[in-house]
């Protein structure tokens, strides 16, 4: 078990991250095979960090997941190590929709692309329809997705509202939903934080929502009931408080 003490967690992520990009990178250049050793470093890439972070994953309800299946997995979103958790966790390794900010960064970015992971501007509403497109595209031919349905982390432990962009997106594909709730992220890395702290997450995993159930209950009644789910999975509230919006300063900073 690797076991990297403080602050030296942080610098390891990068290095070994960029390590594993560029090994990526090698795999999709000179391989011709059906992406398994691709999704196998990923998982790798996951691994070694949960170790690194000294993080425990406990995993429940993996038996609701058939390997050869294709989903949606949707999952509240607490903090930076939901990702790593989930490629832990899960029984596939997924692709996920992520903030288009992502693909800038040099290495990972291509990475990621290489990898079927998919980037989504929420900002730009016609660049978004077309991530959702590409998306759909990418689990028609057998890849899962996970999407984080809030849109980005949240400082409190509770279920905020959710985006409709993945519902489009299960619903276009015709494949089932699978909610997550994710519990012990936030403690280990809050939002706005850099310094990672040892301990445990665990990822529950529901019982898929089938294709023919998500279009009987449409857009709004899938939303209800995957939210609904995904709280009691994550053993958390469900909280409808609306986000404050950014002031005018912060964006300009951002710009």
């Amino acid at each position: 078990m690797i076991n990297v003490p403080g602050t030296l967690r942080l610098l390891f992520t990068g290095s070994w991250t960029a390590s594993v990009c560029a090994g990526l990178l090698g795999v999709h250049a000179l391989a011709r095979d059906d992406g398994q050793r691709f999704r196998q470093l990923e998982r790798t890439w996951a691994e070694v960090l949960a170790r690194a972070w000294s993080m425990k994953v406990d995993a429940h309800g993996a038996e609701h997941v058939d390997p050869a299946g294709t989903y949606i997995f949707m999952a509240n979103h607490q903090s930076h190590m939901d990702i790593v958790a989930l490629l832990v966790a899960l029984p596939i390794v997924p692709g996920f929709l992520a903030k288009k900010e992502l693909r800038r960064i040099p290495i990972l970015g291509a990475a990621m692309e290489a990898g079927g992971h998919v980037f989504i501007d929420r900002r730009q509403r016609a660049q978004a329809i077309e991530a959702i497109d590409e998306a759909a595209r990418v689990v028609r031919t057998g890849g899962s997705i996970v999407v984080f349905p809030e849109g980005t982390r949240h400082e409190r432990e509770a279920i905020f509202p959710f985006k409709k962009g993945g519902f489009h997106l299960a619903l276009s594909a015709g494949v089932p939903i699978v909610p997550i709730g994710i519990r012990g992220t936030r403690a280990l890395l809050p939002r706005h934080s850099k310094m990672i702290r040892a301990g445990s997450a665990s990822v529950h995993i529901g019982a898929p929502i089938a294709a023919e159930e998500l279009t009987r209950l449409g857009l709004d009644g899938a939303m209800a009931r995957v939210r609904s789910d995904i709280a009691t999975l994550a053993a958390m509230p469900i909280d409808d408080t609306p986000r404050k919006p950014r002031r005018a300063s912060a964006l300009r900073r951002r710009r």
